[in-house]
C-alpha cells in the first residue's frame, strides 16, 4: 500500500482513527475543534432538558387520560350489562308493582315496576275495560361518585283486580 501524497509531493500524515479504549490510532492526538465550537453550552443543555421534561409530562398526562377514559368506559359497559340482565330476569308472568334492590360488586341496582295509567291502550269499546295494563320498568345502576345508568322499558302488568 502506497502512502497518501499531498499535492506538493510530501506524504500526508496518517488520519487518526478511534480504536476504543486504546485511544487514537495513527500516532496523533484527537483532532481539535475550533474554540467557538467546542460543544454545547450549559444554557443549551438546560434548555434542552426543560423541553424534554415538558414533552415527557405532556405524554404522561396523555397516557393517563387515556387510561382513565378506558376505565370509565369499562365501568359504564359493566353497569349497562348489569341493568340489561336485571331487565331480562323479568319473566313472562304478570308483574307486580314494587321496588327490588341489590348490589353486585361495586354496583348498586334498583328495579322499579310502576303501573302507568297514561300508557293504557285505546279501548275499542268504552263499556269494556281493557284487560291489559302497562307498567314502566326502570332499572337503575349506581357506582362510584354520581355515576349511574338507567334503562327503562314497558311490560304487561296483567289484568286489573
Amino acid at each position: 500500500m502506497r502512502p497518501r501524497v499531498k499535492e506538493w509531493g510530501h506524504p500526508a500524515p496518517p488520519s487518526p482513527q478511534w480504536v476504543g479504549e486504546g485511544g487514537w490510532r495513527g500516532g496523533r492526538e484527537a483532532p481539535k475543534m475550533p474554540p467557538g465550537q467546542a460543544g454545547f453550552t450549559l444554557m443549551e443543555v438546560l434548555v434542552a432538558l426543560v423541553v424534554m421534561a415538558v414533552l415527557v409530562v405532556a405524554l404522561l398526562e396523555l397516557f393517563g387520560g387515556g387510561l382513565r377514559l378506558a376505565r370509565a368506559s369499562g365501568d359504564h359497559l359493566e353497569a349497562t350489562l348489569l341493568a340489561t340482565s336485571k331487565l331480562s330476569e323479568l319473566t313472562l308472568e304478570p308483574l307486580e308493582e314494587g321496588v327490588t334492590e341489590g348490589t353486585e360488586g361495586e354496583y348498586a341496582w334498583s328495579r322499579r315496576v310502576t303501573a302507568d295509567p297514561t300508557l293504557l291502550p285505546q279501548e275499542i269499546d268504552a263499556a269494556t275495560p281493557s284487560a291489559v295494563r302497562l307498567a314502566r320498568v326502570t332499572v337503575e345502576v349506581r357506582w362510584g361518585r354520581n355515576r349511574h345508568v338507567e334503562l327503562v322499558t314497558l311490560r304487561s302488568l296483567g289484568a286489573e283486580k
